[in-house]
């Protein structure tokens, strides 16, 4: 009996002595460049953001999960009414309609913004 004892523990020790597992890879992380051959595209808006601390920083955070935002960029005011933001995205990731149904989600208005020119 000793010799099959010998054998089940020797073979239950190579069992777990396997390579340990790998972490699931995604095809696209937030902290890899994009190669600027990529195409983006611009969206400008006129935010309402619900009234809370850290509106502007919630907003970011949600939007970001995204994988298809490259970049939101805020105007100077502070608060949470009557933001300007300008969110560059890659259309092949996300498409527009998508990209403006995800943002009337997490702002509490959303409004075309004026022109850039406009005083």
């Amino acid at each position: 009996m000793a010799p099959l004892r010998s054998t089940l523990v020797l073979a239950a020790a190579l069992v777990g002595c396997g390579p340990p597992p790998q972490p699931a890879q995604s095809p696209i992380e937030h902290d890899e460049p994009v190669p600027a051959s990529v195409q983006r595209a611009e969206l400008r808006l006129l935010l309402v953001l619900p009234p809370e601390r850290d509106c502007e920083e919630t907003f970011d955070l949600e939007l970001y999960r995204d994988r298809g935002i490259d970049l939101v960029e805020w105007d100077d005011a502070e608060g949470c009414d009557g933001r300007i933001i300008i969110v560059r995205y890659f259309p092949e990731r996300i498409d527009e309609a998508t990209l403006r149904a995800r943002i009337r989600e997490l702002a509490t208005k959303v409004g075309a913004a004026p022109a850039k020119d406009a005083p």
